[in-house]
């Protein structure tokens, strides 16, 4: 979360969104979101989830209209992410999280 420091000084009211976890922590996050909560851009919603494992504030967005979804380092073309916080039960569980996603 070290660059969302770097975009709020960036850029005017920059909205940072991340999981209930990161009030413990300074990650200069402006908006607490959790699964499933819903996030819209104009006529765009998108749906953060949860998915530690990375790290134990990870959180990835669903775009249905889309089809998409923006998981970060939790998997890759190749793998997943590195374990830096997180254990593999929690990284299990958010991977079958995102593998549960409607194909289409």
């Amino acid at each position: 979360m070290q660059g969302n420091q770097a975009l709020r000084e960036e850029f005017d009211n920059v909205i940072t969104y991340g999981p209930p976890e990161c009030k413990e922590r300074d990650y200069q996050v402006t908006t607490i979101k959790g699964s499933p909560t819903p996030i819209e851009f104009g006529s765009t919603k998108m749906f953060v989830l949860d998915t530690p494992g990375h790290t134990l504030e990870h959180i990835s967005y669903y775009v249905p209209s889309l089809s998409t979804a923006f998981v970060g380092d939790t998997i890759f073309s190749m793998g997943c992410g590195r374990m830096f916080e997180g254990n593999p039960t929690m990284f299990v569980e958010s991977i079958n999280r995102i593998k549960s996603l409607p194909d289409r």
